[in-house]
């Protein structure tokens, strides 16, 4: 759990079986942040958005300074979606963004 390499790919059969029981493993001990930060990092492809940012953000709750990847994790996924959402912005745009966004 301490390395720094995680793998990538987790088969969709294996990330089915593994959702229950990082969900049992939050109810059965609701002060360790790893279960969360495992749900918010890997389990994205089974779960709604809110419900990995709630994760990522219960995580960094618990765990503090100690959860570096939690953070990284949720201040990368909303670069991404501003990223996203202002990629056919013209550059150098001036206007206002609060009507664009």
């Amino acid at each position: 759990d301490s390395s720094n390499e995680k793998d990538e790919v987790l088969t969709f059969s294996l990330n089915s079986f593994l959702i229950d029981i990082l969900y049992r493993w939050t109810e059965n001990t609701p002060f360790d942040s790893r279960p969360f930060r495992w749900i918010g990092i890997y389990m994205d492809s089974s779960n709604k958005e809110d419900d990995l940012e709630k994760s990522l953000r219960k995580a960094i709750e618990l765990g503090g300074d100690t959860e570096q990847e939690a953070m990284i994790y949720l201040v990368s996924n909303y670069i991404n979606t501003l990223k996203f959402g202002t990629h056919e912005f013209p550059s150098g745009y001036c206007g206002d963004l609060s009507e664009c966004i």
